[in-house]
């Protein structure tokens, strides 16, 4: 057993962490950590863990080196939020190993300036598109998407034996992280809270029926010859799917020949659906339909009602409509957006008067 102590570097108490940490948290959570922790590493992973500052993790949060492993692009604000949790969690670590140290990862501020992905549910016409694209390949995984709300990861492993067609509900308890350039089918979902039944429409059910007659794979979502999809056959197959929604949508008066359906030049590409964005309109759709907090954070599989009550409240801001009509009587009893080519005299212009 490794003795670790103040003068430990943080390499050394990010291993440790890490070791402890496997087999008590998700693959795909693990591999986070273990990237998050590389992305410490670089700056301070001979550091002795008692030797770092505040100010320190402040510079590493903002500085231009800290960059994607994969794409070399700034880090968003998303990941830097993860980086800078697990900086806390390895001295929270360390404190519990009686390693007793003042934790200056903690209340760090992420930059305000770092990229954020904005997250925004489908329109209505991309509904009415995806509702519309029977007889493409993609088309009942779309609608998983849209009406379960489940995550990509928990959609690839779908076998059809997981539908209760009787009751219309789906048992989720696998779902897949990325070794290479394969899928990895895991027992242990993304939260705690990940493995639970979720009812779907009972209008598809006869979706759901007619769809299985023309599979040949136990899985619901696969690659051609029926096996778990990769990584590479699963990005083909949503680039695909999205060209055949932009060609509906672009050929709604068949302005374009069939032959542009395969030619990517062919026609204008204005629909970018990604997969969590059918997530993120299914949460929008409970919220809008009525559906309590508590029903939400379980429908969407989240193990901590703040990650819930953040969507809701983000979901209410977007929709929020503010009543101006008091303003709008106020601005029609001065006459306000009505007045033309009003004249004043020199006596009637005192800047000390304003008579609002």
């Amino acid at each position: 057993m490794v003795i670790l102590n103040e003068f430990s570097s943080i390499k050394e108490w990010g291993n440790l962490f890490l070791y402890k940490k496997q087999g008590e948290v998700s693959l795909g959570h693990f591999k986070s950590l273990q990237s998050n922790i590389n992305h410490i590493n670089i700056f301070f992973g001979n550091r002795a863990i008692s030797s770092i500052r505040a100010l320190e993790i402040d510079d590493f949060l903002k500085s231009p080196r800290l960059v994607s492993f994969i794409t070399g692009r700034q880090l968003s604000k998303k990941t830097l939020t993860s980086i800078r949790n697990t900086f806390i969690s390895i001295y929270d670590f360390a404190n519990e190993n009686e390693v007793f140290i003042h934790n200056p990862a903690r209340g760090r501020k992420i930059p305000r300036k770092a990229p954020q992905t904005k997250r925004r549910p489908l329109h209505d016409y991309e509904i009415d598109l995806v509702e519309n694209s029977e007889g493409t390949r993609m088309y009942l995984s779309a609608l998983i998407l849209l009406h379960t709300g489940v995550r990509r990861g928990e959609l690839i492993p779908f076998e059809w034996t997981w539908f209760d067609l009787n009751k219309c509900v789906i048992k989720i308890n696998q779902s897949v992280y990325q070794d290479g350039n394969r899928f990895i089918v895991q027992d242990c979902l993304k939260t705690d809270a990940g493995e639970r039944i979720v009812r779907f429409p009972a209008r598809m059910c006869e979706i759901i029926k007619k769809e299985r007659l023309k599979s040949n794979s136990k899985y619901v979502c696969c690659k051609k010859d029926g096996s778990l999809h990769t990584p590479t056959s699963w990005k083909s197959a949503w680039q695909s799917y999205l060209n055949q929604l932009n060609f509906m949508y672009w050929n709604a008066e068949d302005k374009y020949s069939d032959t542009n359906k395969y030619n990517p030049k062919g026609y204008p590409k204005s629909i970018h659906i990604t997969p969590h964005m059918f997530r993120h309109t299914y949460a929008t759709m409970l919220y809008i339909s009525g559906t309590e907090l508590l029903d939400m954070k379980y429908l969407l599989g989240h193990s901590d009602i703040k990650t819930t009550l953040q969507i809701y409240t983000h979901i209410q801001n977007s929709l929020r409509e503010v009543d101006i009509s008091k303003y709008e009587k106020y601005i029609e009893s001065k006459g306000y957006l009505t007045r033309r080519n009003i004249r004043y005299t020199s006596d009637e212009v005192k800047f000390g008067d304003c008579n609002i």
